[in-house]
């Protein structure tokens, strides 16, 4: 998770692991969720990938402007 965070240029100290972490699983939940919402909501696969999208860029999106806001 230390290189996640090195990656996106989330700091060298100790809350960068945490920081990696917690976008990994950002990324898979936003994911999942959307394909799990675009199926059950549309019936199509090719919903299930766009809500994904919209969900993944969504929670990168917040999640990279409240570390840079010092939020997290």
């Amino acid at each position: 998770f230390q290189a996640v965070g090195d990656v996106l240029g989330l700091g060298r100290d100790e809350t960068s692991v945490y920081k990696g972490m917690f976008l990994v699983m950002l990324l898979i939940q936003g994911i999942f969720s959307g394909l799990m919402c675009g199926e059950i909501q549309e019936n199509s696969a090719r919903a299930g990938i766009r809500h994904a999208l919209i969900m993944t860029l969504g929670g990168l999106t917040l999640f990279m402007i409240t570390v840079r806001a010092g939020v997290i």
